[in-house]
């Protein structure tokens, strides 16, 4: 007899930020929804970043696929690990589906890890391209790009034949973000998906921070005119901290900054990573705001220009431990 039971299992992440990762089973088909880390604090002493637990389900739930849906620590930062449980338990790898943001990072992180090699995962991670649908037995799952503070970012719409001739349909909006302004990649928000083209969905899964407070928050379009009026009027050096993922925020303030002609330089591990990662892939040309590499220098050459021609962009400064 045919298993028709959907079940939605959360591992880490339901309502609180961090370790965001959740078990869909569609019968006899199981999936999981992100990988994420959540940052320890000072009560966890000794303890870096905590995980959810990938021993359980690699083994006794063993999933078919997994899709990641954008590429912030706290929906990618674990699945290394997963892979590392994996190869512990001589389990094959779930099929891993990213955006190509994502794609890429994930791929510089399993590269860094010394026990795996990059030659026996390469196959198991795949870039999903917007509108794409994956097909996996019964179950059909279709990747609608969204709007976010990181490029890449999708939310994805499920329809599961469970019976004959009815089908179970859902939406997991991942994280988003509600902007009607005009972008270069002519994405809005999460709110004009329309993925079951008009049908009512079974279940909405809508979990993205803050998103049961009323209203929201500034687009990045507003922000410009205040970004741009701060730059050219001030005469000295200038640091503007923010996370490195945010590559729209960081094509913005150099297009703003070389418009007032300053010298930039990118300041931090990560983001001159994700930085480099973007470049090399066309990433900045596909979605951001236009800038010049030119006018891009190594931290350690920015001292070479006036005080008032220096903007420099740092990570690692947002006042968290660590």
């Amino acid at each position: 007899m045919k298993n028709n039971l959907f079940e939605f299992i959360p591992l880490g992440g339901l309502g609180e930020v961090g370790m965001n990762c959740s078990l869909f089973k569609f019968g006899e088909q199981k999936l999981v929804i992100d990988a994420g880390i959540l940052f320890a604090d000072s009560n966890d002493f000794g303890i870096e970043a905590i995980l959810p637990d990938f021993w359980s389900l690699i083994d006794k739930e063993a999933p078919q696929s997994w899709f990641i849906t954008h590429a912030h620590e706290d929906h990618i930062g674990a699945l290394p690990f997963a892979f590392k449980v994996a190869q512990t338990l001589k389990k094959k790898m779930p099929q891993v589906y990213l955006p190509e943001l994502a794609y890429w990072i994930v791929k510089e992180k399993l590269k860094e890890e010394p026990s795996l090699k990059w030659e026996t995962v390469e196959s198991s991670i795949t870039i999903l391209e917007a509108g794409e649908t994956v097909e996996i037995g019964d179950l059909k799952v279709k990747s609608l790009k969204n709007r976010h503070s990181t490029l890449d970012t999708c939310s994805l719409a499920f329809e599961w034949q469970h019976k004959e001739n009815e089908s179970l349909k859902m939406l997991h909006t991942g994280d988003f973000k509600l902007d009607y302004h005009e972008f270069e990649d002519g994405v809005l928000s999460v709110s004009d998906l329309n993925p079951f083209k008009g049908d009512e969905c079974d279940f909405l899964f809508i979990d993205s921070t803050n998103s049961p407070r009323d209203g929201q928050s500034v687009s990045e379009k507003e922000i410009w005119p205040y970004l741009s009026k701060a730059i050219e009027n001030h005469d000295g050096r200038i640091f503007a901290t923010l996370f490195s993922s945010n590559l729209y925020r960081i094509a913005s303030l150099i297009h703003i900054g070389q418009k007032h002609g300053k010298k930039v330089a990118l300041v931090g591990r990560s983001m001159q990573q994700i930085f480099r990662i973007a470049r090399e892939r066309g990433l900045f040309e596909k979605y951001c705001p236009k800038f010049s590499f030119e006018d891009i220098v190594e931290a350690d050459q920015i001292n070479q220009f006036p005080l008032e021609k220096q903007l420099v962009l740092c990570s690692g400064s947002q006042g968290e431990i660590r």
